[in-house]
């Protein structure tokens, strides 16, 4: 998932390639599940008929080319449930290397410099050595989705857990998890560690541990309830507040309403825009002009973006398009409950949760992951093998 992007394309057409092969002989079952993303990808190759830029338009077309080629690469191609737990595994056994690594380098740092703290220049803060961005730093890797990629492999472990074999090492590998999931300190990525947990206990119930595994992950909730807690109690109306004309130097921006004066304006672009959208890749531009409407002045000298995959949805392909990425959310939250997959649920949740404050699939980290995972916890529950 780390791998640049140019690399990442080049497999997955390699792959498409080999899976139109199987496309053609396969008698694919033509499901709104199975058609999610395609759908997706439709709907904005029709946007660029009315957008303003067609080559920025094409540009953005490009990332989003893995919602159709995966789709046609893993959903005809039918593998084992061994084998695609097998796939689970390693990228969960991946993302421990990679929290020890940064645990590693977070702790040979605080020793050099004889303190956790480090000063930022570039946005004025104090940043701890252990949290967040500058805990994923040695590995340059966006903190959230380093975060996500967390979650879902600890969802892997936990239901990799009613499988025979010496389960000591999956405990460990969850509490380096678990560690890295409260030091990246994403408050969507708890949020949606929080629901899935939750929700397990309360569905999932076929997934049968011993005592001490239903121990180990009661500690778990507590643990994110926890931080939940912790992290949700400073907030208090005077967070909220903002002025879009205060500059970068005004003590009164914080993460929240930053969020909330870039939503402001994305909310304006979708007014003069409601059923259709700008079209793909014009979104940008058109949130780039309110913002010198408005006099914003740090989106104007950041160019933000949404940070909102469902206002992404509502100033690029409009009512339509958005109503149809809400409605794929809750038809695969319907179906991974009815069909007690846990593993799609939980990827689900990450989606829709993280949505709120990310473009989760306007990038390539969020983009790969999350097509990739969806088709292949879809074969969960359509091979024909058990788990044994």
């Amino acid at each position: 998932m780390a791998l640049p992007m140019v690399i990442n394309n080049i497999a997955i057409v390699l792959f498409s390639i080999y899976g139109l092969i199987h496309f053609k002989k396969s008698k694919v079952k033509l499901d709104f599940q199975s058609l999610f993303f395609p759908i997706l990808f439709t709907l904005s190759l029709i946007s660029l008929i009315y957008a303003s830029d067609l080559l920025k338009g094409l540009k953005a077309l490009e990332k989003t080319l893995v919602f159709i080629l995966l789709y046609l690469t893993l959903t005809p191609v039918s593998v084992a449930k061994n084998e695609v737990l097998k796939v689970l595994r390693v990228f969960a056994y991946v993302n421990v290397v990679l929290i020890l690594i940064c645990l590693a380098t977070a702790a040979y740092k605080v020793l050099e410099n004889g303190t956790f703290i480090i000063y930022n220049p570039e946005n004025f803060v104090n940043e701890n050595y252990f949290l967040y961005h500058r805990f994923s730093a040695p590995i340059e890797f966006h903190a959230v989705y380093l975060g996500i990629y967390s979650v879902f492999s600890t969802c892997i472990l936990i239901f990799d857990l009613k499988n025979k074999g010496n389960k000591i090492w999956s405990y460990l590998m969850l509490i380096v998890l678990l560690s890295g999931i409260i030091l990246l300190n994403s408050f969507s990525v708890i949020v949606s560690c929080f629901i899935i947990l939750c929700f397990y206990f309360v569905h999932f119930k076929q997934i049968k541990f011993n005592k001490w595994a239903r121990l180990f992950i009661v500690i778990l909730l507590v643990i994110i309830v926890g931080l939940f807690y912790y992290k949700a109690k400073g907030i208090d109306e005077n967070v909220f507040r903002y002025n879009l004309e205060d500059n970068v130097h005004n003590p009164n921006w914080n993460s929240l309403n930053i969020r909330l004066a870039k939503w402001e304006c994305a909310l304006e672009v979708f007014k003069n825009n409601m059923f259709l959208g700008v079209g793909v890749g014009n979104g940008q531009t058109e949130l780039n002009n309110i913002y010198s409407i408005k006099n914003f002045e740090l989106g104007i000298s950041n160019k933000f973006s949404t940070h909102n995959q469902y206002l992404h949805y509502l100033i690029e392909l409009g009512l339509i398009g958005t109503l149809v990425f809400i409605f794929g959310v809750l038809v695969n939250l319907f179906k991974s409950v009815k069909e007690s997959n846990f593993l799609l649920f939980a990827l689900v949740v990450l989606l829709s949760v993280c949505s709120i404050t990310e473009n989760v699939l306007t990038l390539n980290k969020g983009i790969v992951f999350f097509v990739t995972f969806y088709y292949l916890v879809l074969q969960l529950n359509r091979s024909p093998k058990s788990l044994n």
